[in-house]
């Protein structure tokens, strides 16, 4: 009995020793990790995205929200990074975190399944007609597999301009752009929702039923409520 005793702590020792060096296994085989092994494992392919920005005064912000915030990354290889200060650069399209005083970059989108940042979870996918292959992030709204609501930002930048005669020099300036919505199937780009016809086409066979369920309940789709109601309706199908 001692015996079997002393070999179940030895046993409880392993898996914490395991714990510690190479995380725990969470249901759905996903390992938690903690930040400080995120900026391990990425300190070496991180790229610092000051630039410009600490040497021009420009009114205005790059970031969907300014200061940091405490979410998740979660990679292709399902590892999932606790407790790291996220925030979003729209005008980079990338996702930013902060090492001491250093602001860093996620490198290549493709090796995350998404970011958690406050109560938003990003992700990064291809767009359909887009130049090159071209992938963005968007928030995700819903969490149905078979048909994804996307909202997607936008920002301008407005170089500055000089006085001319009566009009005052203008400083340079991130402008924020109307947001988006796209709607993304699963395996496929996301495409980005029009109007009520190219919507509509999106859904096959069951489009006249869609149709009559928007006219009827009077949806917006420029409304994200609505645009939410449409999407699950269409999920339930």
């Amino acid at each position: 009995m001692k015996k079997f005793a002393l070999n179940f702590l030895l046993i409880l020792i392993g898996f914490a020793v395991y714990g510690q060096n190479e995380g725990f296994i969470h249901d759905g085989g996903i390992t938690m990790k903690t930040f400080g092994d995120f900026y391990k494992l990425n300190a070496q392919n991180i790229k610092d995205t000051k630039a410009f920005l600490q040497d021009n005064e420009i009114e205005g912000s790059p970031y969907l929200r300014n200061e940091f915030q405490n979410g998740y990354v979660l990679t292709s290889t399902n590892i999932k990074y606790q407790d790291v200060p996220l925030r979003y650069n729209i005008y980079n399209d990338e996702i930013e975190f902060q090492m001491d005083d250093n602001v860093l970059a996620l490198d290549n989108p493709d090796n995350y399944q998404e970011v958690a940042i406050g109560g938003d979870i990003f992700i990064n996918c291809p767009i359909k007609g887009g130049s090159n292959n071209a992938s963005s992030y968007f928030i995700r709204l819903n969490n149905q597999k078979k048909l994804v609501l996307l909202k997607r930002f936008g920002i301008e930048f407005l170089p500055a301009k000089s006085p001319q005669g009566y009009v005052d020099a203008k400083p340079a300036t991130f402008k924020k752009m109307p947001v988006s919505y796209y709607v993304k199937f699963e395996g496929k780009p996301a495409e980005e929702i029009g109007n009520l016809k190219s919507l509509l086409s999106l859904f096959g066979d069951k489009s006249t039923e869609m149709e009559t369920y928007i006219k009827k309940e009077k949806l917006k789709l420029r409304n994200e409520e609505d645009l939410l109601k449409i999407i699950s309706k269409y999920n339930l199908l």
